[in-house]
């Protein structure tokens, strides 16, 4: 597997990007290695084109490790990255239960990882809710950081 790291400044933020065929079979692994030990519950946030693809794969392995599993589907596209997504966001995360040890999973990039970062600077911290962002291209993870 390849790994690379990623260093931001000012604030000196790092994180780790994985590279390796297969990864999606490991996501509740993964999320269950990352997460406290009382984590029960993850929402994916996707859109239509990505969740058809491996919406499935990854809620599979997601359960297998026990966890408690929603999903929500934005719009496609530049024009769905508004304030009323975001809104919609919100209202499925609360909707679904979710509480300070558990998690939101980005499921794709583009459009879908904007609105899941704006969810995680903006909102989320003052709940302290985990984000993770699966992305099926490298360049969208990379530029995430930039």
């Amino acid at each position: 597997m390849q790994r690379l790291r990623v260093t931001l400044r000012p604030q000196e933020y790092e994180y780790e990007i994985r590279i390796q065929r297969g990864l999606l079979r490991r996501l509740g692994g993964e999320a269950r290695r990352c997460l406290s030990r009382t984590a029960r519950r993850v929402a994916i946030i996707s859109n239509a084109r990505v969740f058809d693809l491996y919406g499935a794969q990854a809620i599979e392995s997601l359960r297998s490790k026990n966890f408690v599993v929603s999903h929500w589907l934005m719009g496609e596209g530049e024009r769905f990255k508004t304030l009323r997504a975001l809104d919609q966001a919100l209202s499925f995360l609360s909707e679904a239960g979710l509480e300070r040890s558990d998690a939101v999973i980005a499921l794709g990039g583009g459009v879908v990882g904007d609105l899941v970062v704006e969810l995680g600077h903006h909102v989320i911290p003052s709940r302290g809710l985990p984000m993770g962002w699966f992305r099926s291209a490298l360049s969208g993870s990379v530029g995430r950081g930039l």
